[in-house]
């Protein structure tokens, strides 16, 4: 795909994957990192003074946003399989003053 109607401009890397896109006039933009079999292992998406992260590794992922470079909020989750029982999902949120909150959700 090398064009969108909605997204002003879309960039790729070597390999052919999405690496820029332009989100909007206003220079919004989004970047995309790829490992070398050719997994998506970072995006980042800047809009102005808001930065946001997410890091995938396998089944894990870490979110990030941060706010002029202060951080709002992070999110780390992860799967786990067990067996028969499928999924655990567990997320734990930091925030800014905000402490820790664990959430565990059995998905079937």
């Amino acid at each position: 795909m090398t064009s969108m109607p909605h997204l002003p401009e879309i960039k790729y890397d070597y390999a052919d994957q999405l690496n820029e896109v332009k989100l909007d006039a206003s220079n919004n933009k989004a970047y995309y990192i790829y490992d070398a079999e050719g997994n998506r292992v970072r995006k980042v998406i800047v809009k102005g003074n808001i930065v946001e992260e997410r890091f995938y590794i396998g089944d894990y992922e870490i979110y990030t946003k941060k706010t002029n470079g202060a951080l709002d909020i992070a999110v780390q989750q992860g799967k786990v399989n067990q067996g028969q029982l499928k999924v655990l999902q567990q997320i734990q949120k930091y925030g800014q003053g905000q402490g820790v909150n664990v959430n565990i959700h059995y998905i079937k």
